[in-house]
Protein backbone atom coordinates (compact mmCIF):
# COMPACT_ATOMS: atom_id res chain seq x y z
CA UNK A 1 0.00 0.00 0.00
CA UNK A 2 1.61 3.41 -1.29
CA UNK A 3 0.20 5.08 2.14
CA UNK A 4 2.10 2.60 4.23
CA UNK A 5 5.24 3.25 2.14
CA UNK A 6 4.80 6.90 2.71
CA UNK A 7 4.39 6.60 6.42
CA UNK A 8 7.61 4.24 6.34
CA UNK A 9 9.37 6.67 4.49
CA UNK A 10 8.41 9.73 7.27
CA UNK A 11 9.36 7.62 9.75
CA UNK A 12 12.81 6.92 8.84
CA UNK A 13 13.43 10.31 7.52
CA UNK A 14 12.34 11.55 11.05
CA UNK A 15 14.79 8.92 13.10
CA UNK A 16 17.81 10.47 11.65
CA UNK A 17 16.30 14.14 12.90
CA UNK A 18 16.99 12.89 16.19
CA UNK A 19 20.24 12.55 17.78
CA UNK A 20 23.43 14.99 19.27
CA UNK A 21 24.39 15.49 15.44
CA UNK A 22 21.28 16.24 14.38
CA UNK A 23 20.44 18.54 17.37
CA UNK A 24 23.21 21.43 18.10
CA UNK A 25 20.67 22.69 21.44
CA UNK A 26 20.71 19.18 23.01
CA UNK A 27 24.70 19.08 21.44
CA UNK A 28 25.32 22.56 23.50
CA UNK A 29 22.79 20.94 26.65
CA UNK A 30 25.28 18.03 27.12
CA UNK A 31 28.84 19.91 26.98
CA UNK A 32 27.44 22.34 29.32
CA UNK A 33 26.39 19.68 31.55
CA UNK A 34 29.81 17.24 31.61
CA UNK A 35 31.54 21.16 32.39
CA UNK A 36 29.29 21.26 35.41
CA UNK A 37 29.50 17.45 36.52
CA UNK A 38 32.65 17.91 36.33
CA UNK A 39 33.14 20.71 38.81
CA UNK A 40 31.22 18.59 41.19
CA UNK A 41 27.74 19.64 40.80
CA UNK A 42 24.49 17.75 40.29
CA UNK A 43 22.37 19.83 37.74
CA UNK A 44 18.97 20.59 37.02
CA UNK A 45 17.84 21.06 33.62
CA UNK A 46 14.17 22.54 33.05
CA UNK A 47 12.22 22.20 30.10
CA UNK A 48 8.83 23.68 28.97
CA UNK A 49 7.72 20.93 27.38
CA UNK A 50 6.56 17.26 28.72
CA UNK A 51 7.92 15.79 25.53
CA UNK A 52 11.11 17.95 25.55
CA UNK A 53 11.85 17.08 29.15
CA UNK A 54 11.35 13.29 28.29
CA UNK A 55 13.89 13.81 25.25
CA UNK A 56 16.13 15.43 26.85
CA UNK A 57 16.28 13.27 29.83
CA UNK A 58 16.34 9.69 27.60
CA UNK A 59 19.69 11.64 25.75
CA UNK A 60 21.03 12.64 29.04
CA UNK A 61 20.39 8.85 30.45
CA UNK A 62 22.30 7.90 27.20
CA UNK A 63 25.64 10.36 27.76
CA UNK A 64 26.19 10.03 31.74
CA UNK A 65 25.46 6.37 32.42
CA UNK A 66 26.77 6.71 36.06
CA UNK A 67 24.37 8.96 37.18
CA UNK A 68 20.77 8.53 38.24
CA UNK A 69 18.89 10.95 36.12
CA UNK A 70 15.03 11.42 37.23
CA UNK A 71 12.82 13.42 34.74
CA UNK A 72 9.89 14.88 36.71
CA UNK A 73 6.54 16.83 34.95
CA UNK A 74 3.34 17.35 35.22
CA UNK A 75 2.67 13.78 33.88
CA UNK A 76 3.40 12.10 37.23
CA UNK A 77 0.76 13.01 40.14
CA UNK A 78 2.22 15.77 42.83
CA UNK A 79 3.22 12.29 45.53
CA UNK A 80 5.14 10.99 42.88
CA UNK A 81 7.03 14.10 41.73
CA UNK A 82 7.82 14.69 45.39
CA UNK A 83 8.92 11.24 45.93
CA UNK A 84 10.87 10.80 42.29
CA UNK A 85 12.81 14.06 43.73
CA UNK A 86 13.66 12.49 47.25
CA UNK A 87 14.94 9.51 45.46
CA UNK A 88 17.22 11.31 43.06
CA UNK A 89 18.63 13.34 45.89
CA UNK A 90 20.31 9.60 47.82
CA UNK A 91 22.36 9.45 45.01
CA UNK A 92 25.66 10.50 44.88
CA UNK A 93 25.68 10.70 41.05
CA UNK A 94 22.35 12.38 40.14
CA UNK A 95 20.73 14.96 37.52
CA UNK A 96 17.08 16.06 37.65
CA UNK A 97 15.18 16.68 34.30
CA UNK A 98 11.70 18.94 35.13
CA UNK A 99 9.08 20.97 33.55
CA UNK A 100 7.58 23.72 35.63
CA UNK A 101 5.94 21.82 37.54
CA UNK A 102 8.69 21.78 40.25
Amino acid sequence: DSGTDEVRALLRMADTLAGDAQDPKLTKLIEHVHVLVRDGFSPIVFCHYIATANYVGARLRETFTQHQITIVTGELPEEARREAVQHVGEHEFRMLVATDCM
